[in-house]
């Protein structure tokens, strides 16, 4: 076996070399890949981390189509659940409003903006809705002015409401101005199109809903939410007993009715002006909701105690018979840090005086049948929006009260028992209101495909009327695919893997002065902390010795081990779940829990991690001669190791392993930039902190953000109190990292300048970071600068990046700026694989399309499921925007793919997003043994 490795290593290694240097490969025989299972000359294969088997690893290409030439080979179409949209003819004109009166223009526009979305829900005496008039609304952009908002149609009662509203101010219109997509003279203008579109599609699909009750429409920030009342993801199979049967996967739930309905999320895309199509994207996927309210759970569980309000809060759930809104409930008040949500009958100011249940009984048909028996009397409770975390109460994108009855409780079981492995006794826990239950339906191909159709029947032509566009009858076709690959057939050569060790070695504490030293917490099961540790040691000792790691280096880890702090596993879910919370508050940078194969026990720590929103754990497997590999490569990477790496993939000068056209002489970095949300709500302070991660031309991790905030998250808690404090539960929640996973009415948060004051802040840190971590390397100069921004960014992101390049490092003659969006944050679409003989599949691993001049579409996933996916799991694509460079965007989505497949810690599985966005705000992460 050594013989094996050494021979294996100084094979990659002589491969690394012939790609570098610039000369031909080997010649690689033809070979068709009809089945995404197929193993092709050229894949590298990997440990399988749960299985231990060795198990493909599908290929990503470089330079050749998706299929090659082959008699025996099938006709394969690719196509993107996205529809598009004629725009040729389409001219609207938009009525500004503005309102006067004493205030700055800003607090004004807020002000009208508030009144419009508050009456243009509103249904008088049970008629049709107002919003089924002819008026749609949308913010202006600020360069149409401070504080304005545009309408389009005459006006009409939702105007004559606001006006009502805004007595003691004057409403004015100002002059009508024409709309046309295929001459916008700016981004914001296509923005501005893309949400009139949003709306008129909303208005469409509520006035089809009046009389054809197949889908729960609601509107939400990027654009409609539709949900099949059909249940075509769930079958009563008795009492209280559900089958999910989305696909083909069968899943049975005893506690509350669980049903699983298609949920399709649109959105209209009118970016990219003339030449480019705008288009209708769709998004499948499933959601299972309880039937049961949290009102219901409350007078089940006996009232409103302490400890039950304690034990359902952070709850997920989910808004019922309205807007489709999720996030998590919130009821325990302890210590005021939380206010008094108030009652539901009692008069609101930020409501103009009306009630909660006045607001939602007047907007929302199907919420006056859920609060028919509500009491004006009973108390409301918080739901906390997703990235809604750190706002002030009652503040638009953040926490706002809710009657209970119209929340929904997600996946939740009633109680269970089990008997404790670290003790005789059998522990209860009931009010299991807090346990939540991961059920995955799942939605394949084959049912995205049926039900995406099914939707383009529904809609017909949802634009003709307000906006003249015509929406195509057939999804758009993809051109051929360019598909990544590895290997000794594709230009890319990987180093470092599960089998052979680390592309980069964990450095000793030496080498390592740069690192922060590695903070771990372990909990232990049924061992001692003795045995757990000697256990621990073993199995990295064993792994570094079959790597050929240096001894200082295993020393170093085995000391990490030894200084970690220890403690039993809980008996209270309660306080397993604070133990949690705690390790993210002080900056630990990995919990190790022990569970010994007992699966109740690891439900529990998977159902912790899930209620504390901490990353999903995963499980390190001990082989056979004792070694731990995968834990052993996760300790590595907080050495400064990583797991693997593409020596040479954007590589400068004539040869370029994944781009067609020359690079200039030098280095290439990666920079990748997130959380300028959490930067505006900071009021612009620490910058840096919205910087990911730093790739340099050999797919190197240079700098590792996440690290840095861990480490910098222990000073802040050293004063504090320790982790011991099992019993102390603390309210304390990040403030949001993440843009895109705030609902807002616009494209942007409502901030104001301030974020895009920050967006400039981030755009200017982002090349300062970059710049500061390539420059000790003493090699080539800096002279190719890509930069990741997670979602869509503003354009003044654009503006710092190119700002200070530009004026600081002349030497960076070539600078690609990228959105990379992915859901939640944007409706990137499914990508659908048709063949004659398979019928609709899942793509493969690796694909990437150009699908306009400046975007194209890559799958980054696909070869290894995620945790509770199935074969037939439908992947998300990511949908990649260039805002700003040279490089073709096919070549961009290249590198995305190479980057997405490069691991820095032990667990592969499904990697989304590219190295230089995978992680953000802190992470502990958490590995079960």
């Amino acid at each position: 076996r050594a013989r094996m490795r050494v021979a294996t290593r100084g094979l990659d290694m002589a491969l690394v070399a012939l790609r570098l240097s610039g000369r031909p490969g080997p010649a690689c025989p033809n070979f068709a890949s009809p089945k995404p299972t197929r193993v092709t000359p050229g894949r590298r294969f990997l440990e399988d981390s749960s299985s231990r088997r060795l198990t493909p690893r599908q290929s990503f290409s470089s330079d050749q189509p998706s299929a090659f030439p082959d008699p025996d080979s099938v006709a394969v179409t690719h196509l993107l659940t996205a529809y598009d949209l004629d725009t040729r003819t389409s001219v609207v004109q938009v009525t500004p409003l503005k309102l006067r009166g004493p205030g700055s223009e800003s607090s004004l526009g807020a002000k009208l903006w508030r009144e419009i979305r508050l009456a243009r829900e509103v249904r008088v005496g049970g008629e049709a809705a107002i919003c089924n008039s002819n008026e749609l609304f949308a913010r202006a952009p600020k360069s149409w002015g401070i504080g304005v908002v545009l309408r389009v149609g005459e006006a009409g009662i939702v105007t004559e409401t606001v006006r009502k509203a805004c007595a003691g101010f004057d409403l004015t219109t100002l002059s009508p101005k024409r709309l046309n997509r295929e001459t916008a003279a700016s981004d914001d203008e296509l923005e501005l199109f893309s949400k009139l579109a949003g709306e008129a599609l909303y208005k469409h699909c509520v006035t089809i809903s009046e009389t054809n009750h197949a889908y729960d429409v609601s509107r939400t920030a990027r654009g409609v939410v539709f949900v099949d009342k059909n249940n075509t993801g769930g079958a009563r199979t008795g009492a209280g007993e559900v089958t999910n049967t989305v696909g083909n996967q069968a899943s049975k739930n005893t506690e509350g009715n669980h049903e699983s309905h298609l949920k399709f999320e649109v959105e209209v895309d009118a970016r990219g002006g003339a030449g480019t199509p705008a288009t209708l994207r769709v998004a499948t996927s499933a959601t299972s909701e309880v039937s049961v309210s949290v009102r219901q759970w409350l007078d089940r569980l006996g009232g409103t105690s302490s400890e039950m309000k304690r034990s359902m809060t952070n709850l997920p759930v989910v808004a019922l018979g309205g807007p489709r809104l999720e996030g998590f409930l919130v009821l325990c008040r302890d210590g005021g840090s939380i206010p008094d949500p108030g009652e539901i009958g009692a008069p609101r100011p930020e409501l103009n005086g009306a009630s909660l249940l006045q607001y939602h009984r007047e907007r929302y048909p199907a919420r006056v049948s859920l609060l028919a028996d509500a009491d004006p009397t009973a108390e409301a409770v918080w739901l906390v929006p997703k990235g809604g975390e750190g706002k002030r109460h009652g503040t638009f994108g953040g926490p706002m009260a809710y009657p209970a009855e119209l929340l929904g409780l997600k996946n939740v079981m009633s109680n269970y028992s089990y008997t404790s492995n670290t003790s005789s006794s059998t522990s209860t826990f009931s009010a299991g209101a807090n346990t939540n239950v991961s059920k995955t339906s799942v939605v394949t191909a084959a049912d995205t495909q049926r039900g995406v159709t099914s939707l383009r029947v529904y809609l017909g032509q949802p634009f003709v009327e307000t906006l003249g566009l015509r929406l195509s009858d057939r999804m758009t076709r993809l051109p051929e695919p360019v598909v990544v690959s590895s290997g000794p057939c594709g230009r890319l050569v990987g180093s470092g893997s599960v089998a052979s060790g680390p592309a980069i070695a964990p450095a000793a504490d030496k080498q390592s002065a740069s690192f922060p030293k590695p903070k771990l917490l372990l909990v232990r099961g049924n061992s001692s902390e003795v045995e757990l540790k000697a256990k621990l040691i073993a199995g990295v000792s064993s792994a570094h010795e079959q790597w050929s790691v240096r001894a200082e280096a295993t020393q170093s880890t085995t000391d990490d081990i030894n200084n970690a702090t220890t403690r039993e596993f809980p008996a209270d879910e309660q306080q397993l779940q604070s133990l949690f919370r705690r390790a993210q508050k002080e900056g630990f940078d990995l919990v190790i829990v022990e569970c010994n194969g007992n699966d109740y026990l690891e439900s529990l720590a998977r159902q912790a991690a899930q209620t504390t929103r901490a990353p999903h754990p995963r499980r390190g497997v001990f082989s056979e001669d004792e070694s731990a590999r995968e834990l052993s490569l996760e300790l590595g990477a907080l050495r400064g190791g990583q797991a693997s790496s593409f020596p040479g993939f954007a590589s400068s000068g004539l040869v370029n392993l994944l781009l067609d056209d020359p690079t200039p002489l030098g280095s290439a970095a990666f920079v990748g930039v997130t959380g300028i949300s959490g930067l505006a709500y900071r009021n612009g302070q620490h910058p840096e902190q919205c910087v990911v991660g730093v790739v340099d031309s050999d797919a190197r991790v240079r700098f590792d953000g996440t690290r840095e905030r861990r480490a910098a998250r222990r000073g802040e808690a050293a004063g504090g109190d320790e982790i011991s404090g099992l019993h102390e539960r603390t309210e304390e929640i990040d403030a949001p990292t993440d843009e895109d996973s705030v609902e807002h009415e616009t494209a942007f948060p409502d901030t104001g300048t301030d974020y895009a004051s920050a967006s400039l802040a981030a755009g200017c840190v982002a090349v300062e970071k970059a710049v500061a971590v390539l420059a000790g390397g003493g090699g080539k100069p800096l002279t190719r600068l890509v930069v990741h921004h997670e979602g869509r960014s503003h354009p003044a992101f654009t503006r710092g990046v190119l700002e200070t390049a530009r004026s600081k490092y002349p030497q960076i003659t070539k600078i690609d700026v990228l959105d990379v969006e992915r859901e939640p944050g944007s409706v990137t679409g499914r990508v659908l694989r048709w063949d004659k003989h398979g019928g609709t599949r899942k793509p493969d691993k690796g694909l990437t399309w150009r699908v306009s001049p400046t975007q194209s579409v890559a799958v980054t996933t696909g070869d290894t499921n995620g945790a509770g996916q199935s074969d037939g799991y439908l992947t998300r694509p990511l949908f990649l925007n260039r805002r700003h460079g040279s490089t073709d965007p096919l070549g961009l989505a290249k590198e995305i793919v190479a980057l997405a497949e490069t691991r820095v810690h032990g667990f592969g599985g499904a990697h989304a997003m590219p190295v230089t966005l995978r992680g953000g705000g802190v992470l502990t992460r958490i590995v079960i043994v």
